[in-house]
């Protein structure tokens, strides 16, 4: 599995994704590797119930044998780069100040303009922003908080 299958799952269909992940961890790499496929449709099943159809069992499994193929570290960095938390949420909160508790003003635009150095067209390239903590935190002197500069 490399990147483009990872975050296709992943976008394609969170449910079966999260479920391979959670067979991943119930029955580790080892026991992937050498259970049938009949033995773990079985745990899926017995997990799920009836939530989902034969057809997405066996789904799961395939995306569990999948991850197997991944080292923990190509995981959580293929995880990262899909944008899914790692976390159950900051420890901060985006656009409010951790100093004080009051209300950001952003002074960057989320939208860049750009210009083709080959055919001379212009547009501007959105981006979606992420929250993930804040840095190079500084009194309203400029001075900066001790121990928060990351």
């Amino acid at each position: 599995m490399d990147y483009q299958d990872f975050e296709k799952l992943y976008r394609k269909d969170p449910i079966i994704f999260h479920l391979g992940m959670e067979l991943l961890e119930d029955r580790g790499r080892d026991m992937l590797s050498i259970s049938t496929d009949q033995a773990l449709c079985a745990a899926v099943t017995k997990k799920l119930s009836e939530l989902i159809s034969a057809d997405k069992v066996m789904d799961v499994v395939k995306a569990a044998r999948a991850f197997a193929g991944l080292s923990v570290v190509e995981r959580l960095s293929y995880a990262a780069r899909c944008g899914i938390k790692l976390e159950y949420g900051p420890k901060e909160k985006r656009g409010v100040c951790p100093l004080c508790g009051g209300q950001l003003r952003y002074d960057w635009p989320r939208a860049i303009g750009w210009t083709c150095k080959k055919c001379g067209a212009t547009g501007r390239e959105v981006y979606r922003e992420i929250f993930d903590g804040h840095y190079d935190l500084r009194d309203a002197q400029g001075s900066p908080v001790g121990g928060r500069n990351h």
